[in-house]
């Protein structure tokens, strides 16, 4: 982490226009095509053979790899798929723990479908993967269990949000939503307009930031609350802000943060917000290099601890435990003094 050029991101934003909406082509291989997850029907494509070729054209395979009736719920805030059956059922060799993807799946395409329309396209990122593609990708942290519980999958969109994220597709949404699947889950918002951030360099700089924190769900939902646990802690699972500078496409982080790993998850962490409630938390971070003046776009990943959550401990009686990664809303911000004493930020 810490600085870096983020011009691989703006050199794969070209390839968007390949990946952004459903391609007017339907498919008719099974029923649960209302919302599914299918591989290609030549298994010995991977996503660079296909980055020229249009959905419409793409040929799958007979039947999906995950299919509506193998899904719980989908989850919209993080995209992660629970499952009625452990992901025993869907990887090979499967088991729990650090579970390596087979090299067979390196680069391997997945397609999403909607009503019987391909919608959007991913692929696997194993150990042996040496590019990286302008696509969702499913790594070995989404898919074993050191990562996500063993009835949970999910994919990671790893670049920023000023570029279009698949996955944000609304004939999706709506298949979700037709096929009782969908849920809300959260909604994190960097809150500029009453709170702006503030900036105070030095020879590690500190961050003071505001979010407001959201359940979009119809469940109520337990979330990480920076309030009831040690910011040591808080900031072993979230990096804070993170702020592209829009000049010299260079990203500013927390790499020399303070964080504490716990000995263990505890339900004390958390506040049980009810379905459309919202908490507001200001937070502040010091560890970040230096931050020049200028334009920056800046954003926020959210995440919620997932080791130890099965379902049997994340549902309970008054709600169920949020958990994963979920992005806030984009910000342009202009910092205009770059001393130590004082922070002048226009919140844009």
């Amino acid at each position: 982490m810490g600085v870096k050029k983020h011009l691989l991101t703006i050199v794969l934003i070209t390839f968007i226009l390949l990946i952004v909406g459903c391609k007017e082509n339907p498919i008719t291989p099974t029923e649960t095509s209302t919302f599914a997850i299918y591989f290609l029907k030549d298994t010995t494509l991977t996503i660079k053979n296909i980055l020229n070729t249009n959905l419409k054209d793409l040929v799958l395979a007979d039947q999906p790899w995950i299919s509506r009736d193998d899904i719980d719920f989908y989850d919209w805030s993080n995209h992660c798929l629970y499952l009625k059956k452990d992901k025993s059922y869907f990887f090979p060799n499967y088991y729990e723990g650090y579970y390596s993807l087979p090299k067979s799946w390196t680069d391997r395409p997945w397609i999403v479908v909607a009503n019987s329309i391909p919608c959007y396209q991913g692929y696997f990122v194993t150990d042996a993967s040496m590019d990286f593609f302008p696509f969702p990708e499913i790594s070995a942290l989404q898919a074993g269990t050191w990562g996500y519980p063993k009835d949970i999958i999910t994919s990671e969109w790893p670049y920023w949000s000023f570029n279009a994220d698949p996955r944000e597709n609304e004939s999706v949404k709506s298949s979700l939503k037709q096929n009782n699947l969908y849920h809300g889950g959260i909604e994190v918002f960097l809150d500029t307009i009453n709170s702006p951030i503030k900036i105070f360099n030095g020879d590690t700089t500190t961050i003071e930031y505001t979010i407001q924190i959201k359940n979009n769900d119809t469940d109520n939902l337990y979330v990480f609350d920076p309030d009831k646990v040690d910011n040591e802690i808080y900031h072993h699972y979230n990096n804070g802000p993170d702020f592209f500078n829009n000049s010299t496409y260079v990203s500013y982080e927390s790499r020399y943060k303070k964080e504490k790993k716990p000995n263990a998850w505890t339900s004390g962490w958390y506040t049980l917000l009810k379905s459309g409630e919202v908490i507001k938390r200001t937070i502040k971070l010091k560890g970040y290099p230096i931050i020049p003046i200028g334009k920056y776009l800046v954003e926020l990943r959210y995440f919620c601890p997932t080791e130890e959550l099965n379902k049997n401990i994340r549902e309970d009686l008054n709600g169920r435990y949020w958990i994963g990664q979920t992005r806030s809303n984009l910000v342009l911000l202009t910092f205009t003094d770059d001393t130590s004493k004082k922070s002048k930020v226009k919140n844009n």
